[in-house]
């Protein structure tokens, strides 16, 4: 996922709680913030898809990402496929405000994420 153009991130209403993820090797992962949803953009700031932090709920996640696309541009309806579950960390890639997904193969570290694609219908 190098060079994914990260866009505003947009925050959950009051109410929403952190709910924890099991890791891999069976240690918890608690969340001291709520889940996160941004949308993701190629090069030409088109959205290609949305990634949800610190869950691996997928309704959670599926209810921020459709949120996010919405405020983004409700004209269209939104699909949302290809979903994946990942640990990883987000890391500068250069300028201009770009930062890759780094993925965590072993889940030991770093936060969990679900992504989605987003497609127009």
């Amino acid at each position: 996922m190098s060079g994914v153009v990260v866009q505003e991130p947009v925050f959950p209403e009051p109410g929403r709680t952190p709910t924890s993820v099991r890791r891999p090797d069976g240690r918890l992962y608690r969340p001291r913030k709520l889940p996160l949803a941004m949308l993701l953009s190629d090069e030409d700031e088109f959205v290609t898809g949305v990634c949800v932090l610190r869950t691996h709920s997928e309704g959670t996640a599926r209810e921020l990402a459709v949120e996010e696309l919405q405020r983004h541009d409700n004209a269209f309806p939104w699909e949302l496929t290809n979903v994946r579950t990942e640990w990883g960390h987000w890391r500068p890639d250069g300028a201009e405000g770009r930062r890759a997904w780094e993925r965590d193969e072993t889940g030991l570290t770093g936060t969990p994420a679900l992504f989605f694609d987003a497609v127009q219908r």
